[in-house]
């Protein structure tokens, strides 16, 4: 008869995995969920910066605007 492998839950999927489906000691998810996870970050990351982007281009967009009205002012007052 095989011997048990002391098993390890995994907060994720909410299962009771062997130490072999988690990729480390230390680690909290096992490795399927680890991938999830990591997934489901980096997809937030790229949103928020993305925003930020967005946001840098319209101040800078802004400005450039802000710059080229007040010179075209003063070539017109020449």
């Amino acid at each position: 008869m095989p011997e048990m492998q002391p098993l390890r839950p995994c907060p994720h999927c909410e299962q009771e995995l062997p130490e072999a489906a988690f990729p480390s000691d230390d680690a909290i998810f096992c490795k399927h969920c680890t991938r999830e996870v990591t997934e489901i970050i980096r997809k937030k990351y790229s949103v928020i910066e993305a925003a930020l982007f967005r946001a840098k281009l319209r101040k800078t967009t802004r400005v450039a605007r802000k710059r080229a009205g007040s010179a075209a002012f003063a070539a017109a007052g020449d």
